[in-house]
């Protein structure tokens, strides 16, 4: 008695008994899926070749689904002829693209980057996308959960977020040094809202420095919340100042503000906001 199969798009597939299905199967160059039916003879060569193709995502340099065969939607494929990984659509093979080069890239669907999203003055909600590439974005207003506007800069070492850093040293931007520091630049950022430069380098050799914003800062000694934040003696480290100290220091020797309290007198962080004086 043959069986029937159903799928993704609402048709069904019948399967014969003592037969292995050619419906999925492309027997010219040998790529697909074949259905084997109850009591079929020499069974075990298709259902392993299924299941390695599978592993595969079909690899291969023909399209599966040619010469008659069906290609299920949603079928991943390999194109081993473009090296690009493709998925089977009502529309055909669209390819999933991966920008970063050999692997660990963002993927980005072709179909939702040539695609409008909503029109103009046609606001569109609540529109969830990691990674969008394109070119000029043009809006109403952007949010974004992180709170710092931050660029990339090149360090003369790895830094960690939170450390001060003025211009100077034998790249882009070095740790503070020395209190009161009047090129100090600004503080290494955790986790930047707004990212600028973000092709220059990675973390390591091009840290994010926060500009402007709300970021995590180190500091040494006691902090009362409001109070004005200058380089330290210790190298990438803040202090605080009293109010009747500001008259002793340039506004271009204030890193930002703090807002919060340290009630000890080791290093520690605190979030501060910079570029506000």
């Amino acid at each position: 008695m043959a069986y029937t199969i159903y799928n993704a798009d609402g048709t069904t597939t019948i399967v014969d008994d003592n037969s292995i299905s050619q419906k999925f199967y492309d027997t010219v160059n040998k790529v697909g899926v074949q259905l084997v039916g109850r009591n079929a003879i020499d069974y075990g060569a298709p259902t392993a070749q299924n299941f390695l193709q599978m592993l595969e995502n079909f690899a291969g340099t023909h399209t599966p689904g040619s010469n008659g065969a069906t290609a299920p939607t949603g079928m991943l494929w390999y194109d081993l002829a473009t090296n690009t990984m493709k998925i089977k659509t009502a529309s055909g093979w669209d390819a999933i693209v991966s920008s970063g080069g050999g692997g660990g890239g963002t993927v980005t669907i072709p179909d939702l980057m040539s695609t409008n999203i909503g029109t103009v003055g046609t606001p569109v909600s609540n529109i969830y996308v990691t990674d969008v590439w394109g070119g000029t974005f043009h809006g109403v207003a952007t949010t974004a959960d992180y709170a710092d506007l931050a660029e990339r800069y090149e360090a003369d070492k790895p830094l960690q977020p939170g450390t001060v850093v003025s211009l100077g040293g034998e790249k882009e931007i070095t740790t503070t040094a020395t209190r009161a520091d009047i090129s100090v630049f600004g503080v290494v950022s955790h986790r930047p809202g707004l990212m600028l430069n973000a092709s220059a380098g990675d973390n390591e050799t091009h840290p994010y420095i926060a500009l402007s914003g709300r970021v995590p800062v180190f500091v040494q000694g006691k902090v009362k919340k409001n109070q004005r934040l200058i380089s330290s003696s210790t190298p990438g480290v803040a202090e605080a100042i009293d109010d009747e100290e500001l008259s002793n220091f340039s506004t271009y020797q204030i890193i930002g503000r703090a807002l919060q309290s340290k009630t000890t007198n080791g290093i520690g962080q605190i979030l501060a906001v910079v570029g506000v004086k």
